[in-house]
């Protein structure tokens, strides 16, 4: 639109330029004046539609050639979203599978945990799973393909399964899940105009959109 709007102004400028170049020949050729003939105004007029309608004609062919290039820009750009929309999707799917499993497994830790039951198969288990999801691409650094991202958080959650668990080891496993859910959720709200029509929108939003909204304008300064 911002294109479209420059060059129709362009358009304006360069008719009323024209204009008025023609009109200052016409009065310089004329006697310095105006005529008091039909001949030479029928003559001017002429003159003025000739050009007015070259000029407009090689404008129509520059804007259509301009409208052509946009829209197949913006196909070309709304194919390409619609992939990475596709890919995107896939991905999250793919990292909420292993987050359901590792939440499973974590809350029958610690049921069995708080009910005095042998908790070593949940341990095991959980340990595989975020050997798993450390190791796998799913969840890689963007900047270093080899790291994860869930790093810290597998390495709290790691450290504090222990046989016996305190309030201490609940609260540290808690914590590092959420900020799993932290880093499953960010993908999700990766455009500006997203957070924007949110913040705009905050009392028709589900209350953990609008957490990790205010959450990721804290953290990454989206709402400047």
């Amino acid at each position: 639109m911002k294109t479209l709007k420059v060059i129709l102004l362009s358009l304006f400028a360069v008719i009323i330029l024209i204009t008025l170049i023609i009109l200052i020949v016409y009065l310089s050729t004329f006697n310095k004046g105006t005529s008091a003939e039909v001949a030479d105004w029928d003559l001017f007029l002429t003159l003025y539609n000739g050009i007015i309608v070259s000029a407009l004609t090689m404008a129509n062919i520059g804007v259509f050639y301009v409208l052509t290039i946009t829209i197949e820009n913006k196909n070309e750009d709304r194919y390409i979203r619609g992939k990475l929309h596709n890919i995107q999707k896939v991905l999250t799917d793919l990292r909420t599978q292993e987050y359901v499993q590792l939440k499973s497994e974590i809350t029958n830790l610690f049921t069995n945990s708080f009910s005095k039951k042998d908790t070593s198969q949940n341990r095991n288990t959980i340990l595989s799973i975020l050997m798993r999801m450390e190791n796998s691409i799913l969840f890689c650094c963007p900047d270093n393909i080899a790291v994860s991202v869930l790093k810290l958080s597998i390495d709290q959650i790691t450290t504090n399964i222990k046989e016996e668990l305190t309030k201490d080891n609940y609260d540290k496993i808690v914590g590092a899940m959420h900020e799993i859910e932290i880093c499953l959720f960010v993908p999700l709200f990766n455009e500006n105009k997203i957070i924007e029509y949110i913040r705009k929108n905050k009392n028709d939003i589900d209350p953990t959109i609008l957490g990790v909204s205010n959450y990721l304008n804290k953290k990454f300064g989206y709402s400047k």
